[in-house]
């Protein structure tokens, strides 16, 4: 679990035996909240199955813990991450959503970028390759929010409309 103080800092609780704690280590389970030091101010937190991301004030996202599959966006050589790095190839992101092991980001402009495992399509990229940075999800109209399932990904767009991706095998997707 992760909390978000009005202060801006995060707090982080539970399983961490992938790192997804940010707090430098891999103790399998942290049973007190316990503030993580190395990030800058937050605005928001999303937390998946065994990763975490971070969204600063500035625009920037931050992840951490495990890497299996790309869903930190950070490279394929990385496994896991105890503390939050940053994603540099992403700017000026004002939503962030993590499913199982995929990560989606809505950045200032309307658009969607991607992350992560696609198996299952859930990256809306028009295929089922995972990738290991985020990618942009072309065909998409103006997007003002995303949420990711364990498997799926929605996406609302300024009309009011959802779009969905990803495996529908108990009808998720609508």
């Amino acid at each position: 679990s992760l909390f978000l103080d009005t202060e801006g800092c995060v707090w982080a609780t539970g399983g961490n035996g992938s790192g997804q704690l940010g707090l430098g280590d891999r103790v399998y389970v942290t049973l007190m909240p316990t503030k993580i030091e190395r990030l800058p101010s937050i605005k928001t937190v999303a937390a998946g199955y065994s990763h975490s991301l971070f969204l600063d004030r500035k625009g920037h996202v931050w992840a951490t813990g495990a890497n299996f599959n790309g869903q930190l966006g950070l490279s394929n050589n990385i496994r896991f991450l105890t503390v939050p790095t940053k994603i540099n190839t992403l700017a000026s992101i004002k939503s962030v959503a993590a499913g199982h092991d995929h990560s989606l980001f809505l950045d200032n402009d309307a658009n969607v970028w991607a992350t992560g495992n696609n198996e299952d399509g859930q990256l809306g990229l028009g295929d089922k390759v995972s990738r290991q940075i985020p990618t942009k999800i072309k065909g998409l109209p103006r997007i003002i929010a995303v949420a990711a399932g364990s498997h799926h990904s929605l996406f609302l767009d300024e009309e009011g409309n959802v779009w969905a991706s990803g495996k529908n095998d108990f009808g998720q997707l609508g």
